[in-house]
């Protein structure tokens, strides 16, 4: 169940190990829909043509590799360690990740804390904000729709239809009202 990444893991022990004995302990239906929906945000593509599984779930290492057929992802990969906006301009870790892909998009729930994936989502919410591209040997964010996108370290604006490199250690402030994200960017690999 572990290959499953950390967010269903943790609701599986939830389950079958903290309420095996007492459902009051067991989380509820809702938690385990979210997990499985970070869980999305986690998923690589297996470099294997011949791997049965043809998908993996990120696990937080430096060189990923597929855990059913043991291949080596053999790519880097961006990843955002995302950080919300609780009021004050202070960003508190919100233990979620985000793992890029060429032409990966992004979307509202990424971008702000309070907008929560369900199907309850407007039509606008939806839509991409930006993408993740790899270009030219570089990854790349390209902001389709992130009036506030800010690179944090060079105070810079990077304005709708701009895009950015994504490098290790690299800010992204992605939106700047209440519930806005920040990102931590780490390219593994």
């Amino acid at each position: 169940y572990t290959v499953l990444g950390p967010y269903l893991t943790k609701e599986f022990k939830r389950a079958f190990e903290d309420g095996l004995h007492n459902p009051s302990r067991r989380p509820a239906a809702s938690n385990f829909e979210m997990a499985v929906l970070n869980t999305i945000d986690l998923v690589l593509d297996c470099a294997s043509p011949t791997c049965r599984q043809k998908y993996f779930v990120y696990d937080g290492s430096n060189r990923p590799v597929c855990p059913f057929c043991k291949t080596a992802y053999g790519k880097s990969v961006p990843v955002f360690d995302l950080y919300s906006n609780r009021g004050g301009g202070k960003f508190t870790p919100d233990n979620l990740r985000l793992v890029g892909y060429h032409n990966q998009s992004i979307f509202k729930w990424h971008m702000n804390s309070s907008v929560t994936r369900s199907e309850k989502l407007t039509q606008a919410d939806k839509k991409p904000v930006g993408y993740i591209s790899w270009h030219q040997g570089k990854w790349m964010l390209v902001n389709q729709g992130m009036p506030a996108l800010k690179d944090v370290k060079a105070s810079k604006m990077l304005p709708v239809g701009q895009a950015v490199e994504l490098t290790s250690g690299l800010q992204l402030l992605l939106d700047d009202q209440t519930g806005g994200r920040l990102v931590n960017v780490q390219i593994a690999g």
